[in-house]
């Protein structure tokens, strides 16, 4: 399988949406839009990140389909920003996150924070 179709099965999964038509009408995006992309074999990283902030979602969960992670069964359940999610101050804080690493950030700046992030990993770990 093609790496543009597991992010769009993974986007389905999220959204609920049943077909590709579907899909597009539910991220607002035009179908000839996903006919480019399906052609290039690839959505561009601004869109990712704009369905990302959208669906309130990591883009890993996008990307790769890392549903496990969060314990989710449906798409009200998918991180979804609303009154009743306990981790809401998490939420906000990731999406300011993705919002200004949308504007300010790059690949060498992220690659950082990844291995920091290690570190801490393998620290913790003893």
């Amino acid at each position: 399988m093609r790496e543009i179709d597991d992010i769009l099965v993974a986007l389905k999964k999220i959204t609920g949406a049943k077909n590709d038509k579907e899909l597009s009408e539910i991220l607002k995006f035009s179908y000839s839009s996903l006919d480019r992309w399906k052609a290039e074999d690839k959505i561009p990283a601004k869109r990712i990140m704009e369905f990302s902030e959208k669906l309130g979602v990591g883009v890993d969960t996008i990307m790769r389909g890392s549903f496990n992670q969060i314990g989710i069964n449906n798409r009200q359940n998918f991180g979804l920003i609303n009154e009743n999610n306990a981790n809401i101050d998490s939420n906000d804080k990731i999406q300011e996150f993705l919002i200004l690493f949308k504007k300010y950030g790059n690949e060498q700046l992220i690659d950082s924070f990844i291995e920091k992030l290690k570190k801490i990993e393998n620290l913790s770990k003893g």
